[in-house]
């Protein structure tokens, strides 16, 4: 059934599609980008997205704090070297605009997705909860990423202050409802970086998420995965594991690998990384490449006891109360 009427009604409100910028190609890659693509690339498999249809990279692409920083050409071949690898997800939010100097984050993935919107899928998230101002910060999403709809669309960022599930399913919630019925989004959930487990099952029990992005690693604060995943298997939600190297990295023996492999379990569609260099993706491309062909991770009781003193609000920024993985919204 074609949605393209609704669509198009929903797009005129906006204020136009940005002006078309160059196509990412090898007619204009960068040296690193070409030598990259010169080397053995461990194509990444794909696995459903819960129950919504999709099949996504195992290792889901997110573009964040460390894709939007980055200047100008150093965040082409880092996108290209993804495609290659075999990459179709792309993680984004209207908030993703931490450097004002630089262009949006959705901005430069709105350039990816021309002349390959049916082989790519898209997710964006609102920060507000007002269903009428959410209205106008969609319109923006979806003229920076210059389409007309979006694979997945999430609430962002539910927060532990936020804990009456059934307030956000009247209200917000219920406006990604109605924007799945038009068609400008294909599937709905949430993300979340509480550290509250069984209230996020909550979360998962009241608004009956098709998708969601969770944060936990070997740390174990909050004991997430263990009351989240069950939920989600349940309830065959995708779940794109997210915050798994986040303020760990090289304050332990345990590799990134390590906690890639952590991360990596029954209950997971994707683990969602960020990467700031060609290096660092290609390397986690290997180790999700190896975990999903049956090469099992290294002893998650090992990478925990290695990391286990990392366990506190004060070590993971993103699990202090007032964190925010935004920057606000950017028309």
């Amino acid at each position: 059934m074609s949605h393209e009427p609704s669509r198009r009604d929903f797009l005129t409100r906006s204020t136009g599609l940005i002006a078309a910028m160059t196509v990412l190609g090898p007619a204009g890659e960068s040296g690193a980008a070409a030598s990259a693509r010169t080397e053995p690339a461990p194509q990444l498999p794909r696995r459903a997205l819960g129950r919504t249809g999709l099949e996504v990279s195992a290792l889901a692409f997110g573009c964040g704090r460390f894709f939007q920083t980055l200047p100008d050409g150093a965040w082409e071949p880092l996108v290209e070297r993804a495609l290659a690898l075999g990459v179709n997800y792309f993680d984004e939010a209207s908030g993703y605009a931490f450097d004002t100097s630089k262009p949006h984050s959705e901005t430069r993935i709105g350039q990816v997705l021309k002349g390959r919107r049916a082989s790519l899928h898209v997710c964006s998230k609102v920060d507000e909860r007002d269903p009428e101002k959410a209205k106008r910060e969609l319109e923006g999403i979806l003229t920076r990423l210059q389409t007309d709809y979006l694979d997945v669309l999430m609430v962002h960022a539910v927060r532990a202050d936020e804990t009456d599930p059934s307030a956000i399913d009247a209200g917000i919630y219920a406006q990604l409802r109605r924007w799945k019925e038009q068609g400008v989004a294909r599937h709905i959930g949430f993300s979340t970086m509480m550290t509250d487990g069984p209230l996020i099952r909550r979360y998962v029990e009241a608004l009956r998420p098709e998708a969601m992005c969770v944060a936990f690693n070997a740390t174990k604060f909050g004991n997430v995965a263990e009351h989240v995943l069950p939920a989600a298997i349940e309830r065959n939600v995708g779940v794109f594991a997210m915050k798994m190297l986040r303020d760990i990295v090289g304050k332990s023996p345990a590799t990134a690998g390590d906690l890639v492999a952590y991360g990596w379990r029954p209950g997971v569609s994707a683990v969602l990384v960020g990467h700031s260099t060609v290096g660092e993706l290609e390397e986690n491309a290997r180790v999700v490449a190896r975990l999903a062909h049956g090469q099992g991770p290294a002893s998650r009781l090992a990478t925990e006891q290695h990391v286990a003193h990392l366990a506190t609000r004060d070590a993971l920024s993103w699990a202090r109360l007032d964190y925010r993985d935004h920057a606000g919204p950017r028309a």
